[in-house]
């Protein structure tokens, strides 16, 4: 009989890994808690959201508020919508997903690096760095917020000096992100995903990285001047 049970188990694990695993979870915008912009006509950043009861801190696409460009429009999504929660280990072993697990990978550094803005609170931050996790994954091609100087209009570097530095180093579609991203496949106007932040801690090492890139971007732009 243990035989039998080993056996069975053996071919729901090879399944589960063949077919990839979904968590069915309950999902919905928190007021309040939301860093970006939405003078585009569309909204960029970050906004907080509820999974089964737990808050995290979420990106997604415009598509869900690219008709809402007024103070308060989260309280409009107040409702509930089901939809599917995938680990990044769920799409390397095969989940059925919009993007690749490499879109995932390249999308999951930006959107590290687009918390750094969310506190302290940068709307312009993670306004951009929303722009560029979504232009990796091929959704953007918008960069209304990213052209913009940075920090300020007068600056002469821009955000989308770094997306387009840190693509130039080729950045690894094999690491392994799920230590602090998941994906939520599908949002309450049924179009594509969140990509979602856990409460990780972020190491230091990366605010080096991203002033350094800021600075390299500088000098090249010097230098074609």
């Amino acid at each position: 009989m243990n035989a039998f049970k080993s056996l069975i188990l053996a071919v729901l694990v090879f399944f589960s890994v063949l077919t990839g695993s979904a968590n069915a979870v309950t999902v919905r915008v928190v007021e309040g808690g939301t860093v970006g912009l939405t003078d585009a006509g569309y909204f960029g950043g970050v906004v907080k959201i509820d999974i089964d009861g737990v808050k995290y801190s979420a990106m997604m696409t415009d598509i869900f508020y690219n008709v809402v460009s007024k103070p308060g429009w989260q309280t409009e999504y107040a409702f509930t919508w089901e939809t599917n929660l995938y680990t990044y280990d769920d799409i390397l072993a095969g989940a059925t997903t919009m993007y690749t697990p490499e879109g995932y990978s390249n999308a999951s550094w930006f959107l590290l690096n687009g918390m750094l803005g969310y506190d302290p609170a940068d709307p312009l931050w993670t306004a951009s760095f929303n722009e560029m996790a979504w232009d990796i994954l091929g959704v953007g091609g918008i960069w209304d917020y990213s052209d913009r100087g940075y920090p300020d209009p007068d600056s002469l570097d821009t955000l989308h000096d770094v997306y387009n530095m840190a693509v130039a180093t080729e950045l690894d579609p094999t690491t392994n992100y799920s230590d602090f991203m998941f994906i939520l496949e599908g949002g309450p106007t049924g179009g594509p995903n969140m990509l979602v932040f856990s409460a990780v801690p972020i190491p230091p090492a990366v605010w080096l990285f991203v002033s350094g890139l800021i600075g390299l971007a500088t000098i090249a732009r010097k230098k074609q001047k």
